[in-house]
This record gives C-alpha cells, sequence and structure tokens, in this order.
C-alpha cells in the first residue's frame, strides 16, 4: 500500500511538473521543428550519449568497491540520478548524491574507494596499526599488490609477475597461500 501510495505521489507531482513546464508550449511549432529533424543523425547523436553513460557507470563501477557487486541497473540508476542533481544543484553536488544513491542508506567509508585511485597519504604505513603484527600487515600487502597487478595484466599472470617484478612460480605460491588460484 506504501508503495501504490509512493507511486501515484510520484505520478501526480510528475504531471503537475510536466504541466508548468510546457504550459506556454506552441505545439504547432513543435511540429513543425520535429519534421525538420534528420532522424539519422539523431540517433548516432543519442549512441554517442548512451556510449559516454556506459563509458562512465564502467569507469564509476571500477572506482567504487562494494562488499557485493552492484549490478548495472543500480550503478546506470544512480548515475544518471547524480546527472541530474548536477544540473539543479551548484557545486557538483550530484557527484555525492549518486554516491548516497549507491550505498542506500549505508555509510561510505574510504574503503570502498580502490586503492589505486584513493589519494595518497604522505605516509601509507602510519595507517597500518601496529596490533596489526607485521606478518599479517605484510601478507595484506603482498595479497592486494597480487590483486591488483593481476586486475591490470588482465588475468594474465605471465604479465602480472612481470609488473610485480617476481617469477611466476612465487606468484603462484603466493597465490596458492592467499587463496588466489581458481581450481
Amino acid at each position: 500500500m506504501k508503495k501504490a501510495v509512493q507511486i501515484i505521489v510520484g505520478l501526480v507531482i510528475g504531471a503537475l511538473l510536466l504541466w508548468w513546464v510546457f504550459r506556454d508550449t506552441d505545439w504547432a511549432e513543435v511540429g513543425t521543428a520535429l519534421g525538420a529533424v534528420h532522424w539519422g543523425w539523431l540517433a548516432v547523436a543519442t549512441l554517442f550519449v548512451l556510449f559516454s553513460f556506459i563509458t562512465r557507470i564502467l569507469r564509476w563501477r571500477y572506482i567504487v568497491r562494494t562488499a557485493k557487486p552492484v549490478s548495472f541497473r543500480s550503478m546506470f540508476s544512480a548515475t544518471q540520478i547524480g546527472f541530474m542533481a548536477n544540473f539543479i544543484l551548484p557545486g557538483r553536488a550530484g557527484e555525492v548524491i549518486r554516491a548516497l544513491v549507491l550505498s542506500r542508506g549505508r555509510p561510505i567509508t574510504p574503503e570502498h574507494l580502490r586503492a589505486d585511485v584513493e589519494t595518497s597519504v604522505a605516509d601509507p604505513f602510519e595507517a597500518v596499526p601496529l596490533e596489526e603484527g607485521l606478518h599479517a600487515a605484510v601478507a595484506r600487502l603482498e595479497r592486494s599488490m597480487i590483486e591488483r597487478a593481476l586486475a591490470r595484466a588482465g588475468g594474465n599472470r605471465s604479465r602480472a609477475a612481470e609488473l610485480l617484478k617476481i617469477n611466476r612460480r612465487l606468484l603462484y605460491d603466493k597465490m596458492r597461500e592467499f587463496g588466489l588460484l581458481q581450481g
């Protein structure tokens, strides 16, 4: 019932806004303008706009790291809502709104950003708690670097080993140690 009321209120508000925006529109002039449209060029332009939206969504998906994978549809919705907010709010507030829509009320922390995109810290090791212990901290660093190298190499293990400046055998041993080998 609550959902139905939200939908009805949304439709009523939408209808009122559409009436307000188009109340002084000369529909004959709109028809004339539509008759002069080159539909092929409009289709090409629309494809370019859609391509730009898709690449922005993929970029945002790359930057944001979530515990559960976010669907393309959710990412698309959050991105479009953010674009809309950028049109009507100052200071690129849509970027913040996009993150809030994507989080759906859950807190957003620096850990949700990819390590290779985060801004640099004067001494990144200051953030490592001493209580974690040296072996656990080194293991976490090794695993993170291996995952980043594999991602950058597109899963190519030889290339990942080159990026890490280690031999392939050591990479395989470390991947086995961290449970990164499938099968």
